[in-house]
């Protein structure tokens, strides 16, 4: 009796510490991600603080990527895109 006792905790905790550990490590895998304008006025996606002056767009908090992946093609909107040209 004792011994199947044994056994059906030790499934269970270890059970509940593997489901532990997921979580934990899957928490941290995480990182902060800004898009904002630079000073300069640039558009700037990173996972960096941006500097003082810098407009906030958006603030997400995303899993890191383990592998490299091809990022996709982003456009620029087209106020950036006149700055650049001029005008």
């Amino acid at each position: 009796m004792t011994y199947q006792f044994s056994r059906t905790f030790l499934k269970i905790a270890g059970g509940i510490y593997l489901l532990f550990m997921l979580f934990t490590v899957t928490g941290a895998l995480a990182a902060d991600y800004f898009t904002y304008y630079d000073p300069a006025g640039k558009l700037v996606i990173s996972n960096k603080e941006p500097p003082p002056g810098s407009k906030i767009i958006k603030k997400q908090d995303l899993p890191d990527v383990e592998t490299p992946q091809k990022a996709p093609e982003v456009k620029e909107p087209a106020a950036a895109q006149d700055k650049e040209n001029g005008k």
